[in-house]
């Protein structure tokens, strides 16, 4: 008896999913509801589907077969005004016993993103790269301003400042002082201050995640040839290590 139950459940299985036709307009033929042929165009598609719903809505006819046969048609202007889903029922018409690849088409007909795969990923990869920068230039920005308030960089300042003044007699303005010291600022910051970090490092498009997914194949073909040529050179042709190879 549990034989006959494993044997008998995978063929139980296969009954109930060999009509797949049910995904589509059930026993019914999806053309003949709206009578079309298969060479209809959307055109036709709409103006049978218009003729038939005002001749069988349940609101305009109330024969008790209406409400089901306007769910019949409905179906069938469903299924036949998508092109892709429209393509799976005509390959359902042509290879009736393909069962599998019905229900695979239907599925990726009915829920597959419209969106191609590869813009999403771009997409995100895009929001993403732009939070970063937007992230790395808000840090760096933080950490320059933070070191303008060091006592360290005041001095440097000053004393640069004062040079500036003194090379020109002390003819300066307040005004002219004040914008004296900001490009002083500036070049300390530019020339003298290295900020240790990468997390407070200057905003670099070479370290967004877009640039190094789009350089990836790259990265990986230059590693590769560097590890191939390491091993012929040093494993199979037995060469002494230089002193850059000894550092590495």
């Amino acid at each position: 008896a549990l034989l006959a139950a494993v044997v008998l459940l995978p063929q139980g299985c296969f009954a109930r999913t060999s009509d797949a036709g049910e995904l589509y307009c059930g026993k019914e033929n999806c053309y003949q509801l709206l009578g079309l042929t298969r060479d209809a165009s959307g055109a036709d598609i709409k103006k049978a589907f218009r003729k038939l719903a005002l001749q069988w809505h349940p609101d305009k006819n109330k024969s008790p077969a209406a409400p089901a046969k306007f769910r019949s048609i409905s179906r069938a202007n469903e299924v036949l005004s998508d092109d892709k889903l429209r393509r799976a029922y005509n390959y359902f018409l042509d290879h009736p016993e393909d069962r599998y690849t019905h229900y695979y088409q239907y599925y990726d007909a009915v829920y597959a993103p419209e969106t191609p795969i590869w813009a999403v990923i771009l997409g995100v990869l895009t929001f993403l790269s732009s939070l970063q920068y937007i992230n790395q230039r808000w840090r760096y920005a933080s950490m320059m301003r933070a070191i303008k308030y060091q006592p360290q960089f005041k001095r440097r300042v000053n004393e640069l400042v004062e040079a500036e003044v003194a090379a020109l007699k002390g003819k300066v303005s307040r005004a002219e002082r004040d914008v004296l010291k900001d490009r002083m600022e500036t070049q300390v910051l530019e020339s003298e201050v290295e900020v240790a970090g990468g997390g407070f490092s200057k905003a670099s498009l070479s370290s967004l995640l877009l640039v190094r997914t789009v350089l990836l194949p790259m990265t990986i073909s230059v590693s590769l040839y560097g590890v191939a040529r390491w091993t012929w050179r040093f494993r199979v042709k037995g060469e002494e290590y230089g002193e850059e190879e000894r550092i590495y």
